[in-house]
């Protein structure tokens, strides 16, 4: 063989997508993978930080604030249709339409008050998975309007 001739480069299976912020929808995006066989492990480490003002109104307690967070499992069919020669399916990561299939919701309690938490998200029996949540929250400044 001829080990001179330059290989095109391999596409990263575990990083089709970056992790991004939708200006759209408010909501954090994280990077998009590949899954190519039964119980594949993909180690996300994705984080993302928003700020949200409560208003603590005169008569309410710092207790009340609660936040909800909704997860959603996305999907995207990367195979091509019938006829087409087979491609990396990284290739067609950018064009894919991604839609879910699986979606959790969590009210988050006391989060004005500074919240720590690890959670264990799994979605529903039909598409099993496991991402380890970590959600914190912080007061970082009390502003008082008249």
């Amino acid at each position: 063989r001829d080990r001179t001739k330059a290989r095109p480069p391999r596409s990263d299976h575990h990083n089709l997508r970056p992790a991004a912020v939708c200006p759209e929808t408010n909501s954090f995006v994280t990077r998009s993978f590949l899954i190519r066989y039964c119980e594949e492990e993909v180690d996300l480490n994705d984080s993302c930080r928003f700020r949200a003002e409560l208003d603590l109104s005169p008569g309410r307690e710092l207790s009340v604030g609660a936040l909800m967070l909704d997860l959603e499992l996305m999907f995207a069919e990367l195979t091509p249709p019938a006829g087409e020669k087979p491609a990396d399916p990284a290739e067609g990561a950018d064009k894919a339409e991604f839609a879910p299939v699986s979606s959790l919701q969590f009210r988050l309690h006391r989060a004005a008050t500074g919240l720590y938490e690890f959670c264990p998200v799994v979605f529903d029996e039909f598409h099993f998975c496991v991402a380890n949540l970590v959600i914190q929250t912080v007061i970082l400044d009390f502003r008082f309007r008249i």
